[in-house]
């Protein structure tokens, strides 16, 4: 039964499996040019010796910085393993009624779908741990320079494909595809119905993580330097206040202070301290990176075990009478 699944699935598996290869080849070829570019620039030996470096930061990131802004479209990978593994898995078979034959053998309905779930599930699971390590390899030069606003782990673009929480997001994924097929019977919907759930449901997930644990504070002079820059911490929400706590806008400050070009920087400190303008910070630290991989691929794992009972439900108790 194990080889039958195999042949009847080894296009979607071969098909991802040369995805993750390509993917692996773009990576290492860009990743050593980064790598390489540290070296040769200086920069490497700049942070060696911990002096101020931001000027090597800058070169690093016009010649690199457009990667790492298109990072973020690695997290549709994820969502294949429900769209080409997921959907087809079960709906082929039963749109085509293959699954009838089957079910006519000495093979139950249980033990039918647990050897289409076990394997194709594993594999993704394999490859979602293989995509992260490739990912946190590669974004490993970016976290050693100080990039635009600052890199770290907890970053939106960062935090999605390192870790843990892509095996969340494939497998959540792939239950949901093979959750669609079992009640559509029908291949094309389930990708639709796939792509239409896992997008808002991460989007969904995303938008909670800020309050997985209660942000920490940090106050410091408004437009100065923040006590924890340079820490990975994700800032969560930057506002300025004057002494009375109200918040204020940027162009306030700016007005009341005269800052511009020719302002003299004495002049500008010491109206910020009269105003008592200053920046209030709330954010999550890095140390909480691993607390809250740990969170969302909790949730999304449960949600694909709640979407895999009930495909299994569906096919072995609702489909059977």
């Amino acid at each position: 039964m194990i080889w039958v699944a195999w042949r009847q699935h080894r296009i979607q598996l071969s098909s991802g499996i040369a995805v993750l290869a390509v993917l692996a080849i773009v990576l290492a070829w860009t990743g050593h040019q980064m790598t390489s570019y540290l070296h040769t620039s200086g920069l490497s030996a700049c942070l060696a010796a911990h002096a101020g470096c931001d000027s090597f930061s800058h070169l690093v990131e016009n010649r690199y910085g457009w990667l790492l802004r298109n990072v973020v479209y690695l997290n549709f990978l994820p969502m294949l393993a429900g769209v080409f593994w997921g959907a087809p898995l079960v709906a082929r078979e039963m749109e085509t009624g293959t699954c009838r034959l089957a079910w006519t053998q000495s093979i139950s309905r249980r033990r039918w779908l647990a050897i289409k779930l076990g394997p194709f599930g594993a594999a993704a699971a394999v490859m979602a741990a293989g995509f992260s390590v490739l990912l946190g390899w590669w974004l490993h030069p970016f976290a050693q320079v100080s990039f635009g606003n600052g890199f770290a782990r907890m970053d939106l673009n960062a935090f999605d494909v390192q870790g843990i929480a892509p095996i969340g997001y494939s497998l959540f994924a792939f239950a949901a595809g093979t959750t669609a097929g079992v009640l559509t019977r029908r291949v094309l919907p389930a990708m639709a119905i796939t792509f239409a759930v896992f997008l808002p449901a991460r989007l969904w997930v995303q938008s909670l993580r800020s309050h997985f644990a209660t942000p920490l504070t940090v106050s410091y002079r408004a437009f100065g330097t923040s006590p924890r820059a340079g820490l990975g911490d994700w800032v969560v929400h930057s506002q300025i206040v004057d002494r009375l706590g109200r918040s204020v806008s940027d162009l306030t400050v700016i007005t009341t202070c005269g800052i511009g070009p020719g302002s003299q920087k004495a002049n500008v400190f010491t109206c910020l301290s009269a105003h008592g303008f200053h920046q209030i910070d709330r954010y999550q630290p890095a140390s909480r990176f691993l607390a809250f991989q740990g969170i969302e691929t909790g949730i999304f794992l449960g949600l694909a075990a709640v979407l895999l009972g009930i495909a299994v439900y569906w096919v072995t108790r609702r489909s059977a009478s």
